[in-house]
């Protein structure tokens, strides 16, 4: 089986790649990434001949048409901007770093006649509503610009996979945390204490609460999917924990984790961390569980902890 990979470098991309190799049956991992987030130090543990790595931007389609050809067997698309606070300084960002560039991969793909795609997607395009989620529930209603991107790649992929026979799976994670992070609240604790260990800025009331799951977990729910033998052309899966946990809590594991005792915890005071930011959300994975008896080995608590202290080697290690 041969692979390529859009943002392949990232967080989640690398631990793809990684898991692919470990396959003997891969013969080829190709990684398509532009490094805009300062993630090639994630490829340098790989040392494997099977490996490909081109630097390079989706929104080149011609470069890109020379190197997805129609020798891979499946795409896996993980390329976008990562962080949805971002969008309160750019709000066209995830628009051109997303949609674009989703938009292009599946012209190369539909040119070259490559008929299997995963694309992974989040837990915002469900929007701010207290309700439990299942992969059924619409309308969905976004927002911030990364959620509104999400399903507009989503409508892409769709149409694409019934117009022209491509078989796709959309995955919706929860916040996905562990080792190789670059964002989100409890990396975000580990270096500001890093930085002053006396006081901790927390964003929001603290109350903010979400399921978080880890990486490794992530890994196997995907690849309990994508190894199955299913007809379906495009399908849609949650990958979440059963549980949630709140800011305050995350707050007070990573000065646990970092050994920091008489912090003081600032709030910034208000129900959520920035504009877009979805304070509370509950949606199930019940889909994957029964069909493909996926479970989660982490619960959020399990993750946050496992994943603070495997942000904490790599802070320390540059």
């Amino acid at each position: 089986m041969k692979y390529f990979l859009t943002g392949g470098a990232g967080f989640i991309g690398s631990h793809i790649s990684e898991r692919l190799l470990m396959d003997e049956e891969t013969k080829k991992v190709i990684i398509y990434d532009n490094f805009s987030s300062n993630t090639r130090h994630n490829l340098d543990f790989i040392k494997d001949a099977r490996l490909e790595v081109y630097e390079a931007d989706i929104t080149d389609i011609d470069e890109l048409g020379k190197r997805l050809t129609s020798e891979i067997d499946i795409v896996f698309h993980l390329a976008a901007n990562p962080d949805i606070s971002k969008a309160e300084s750019n709000p066209t960002l995830d628009f051109h770093q997303g949609t674009v560039l989703t938009n292009n991969l599946l012209e190369v793909i539909r040119k070259n006649n490559i008929k299997k795609i995963i694309y992974t997607s989040g837990s915002g395009v469900y929007g701010d509503k207290d309700e439990d989620f299942d992969e059924n529930y619409g309308p969905l209603v976004p927002i911030s610009p990364y959620a509104a991107n999400k399903i507009a790649s989503e409508a892409l992929i769709s149409a694409y996979s019934h117009m022209f026979d491509i078989y796709a799976r959309v995955f919706r994670f929860a916040n996905v945390v562990g080792k190789r992070q670059t964002h989100g609240v409890g990396y975000d604790f580990i270096h500001k204490l890093n930085k002053n260990k006396n006081k901790l800025e927390v964003l929001g009331d603290g109350n903010q609460c979400k399921s978080y799951i880890h990486i490794d977990d992530i890994i196997e729910g995907i690849f309990s999917v994508i190894d199955s033998d299913v007809n379906t052309l495009y399908d849609v899966y949650n990958i979440t924990t059963n549980d949630s946990i709140t800011v305050k809590e995350i707050a007070k594991i990573a000065l646990e984790v970092n050994g920091t005792v008489d912090t003081v915890i600032n709030y910034s005071g208000g129900d959520r961390g920035w504009n877009g930011d979805v304070p509370k959300i509950k949606f199930n994975s019940n889909k994957i569980r029964t069909r493909y008896k996926w479970e989660n080995r982490y619960s959020s608590i399990d993750a946050i902890k496992k994943s603070l202290r495997e942000i904490l080697v790599d802070a320390k290690n540059g």
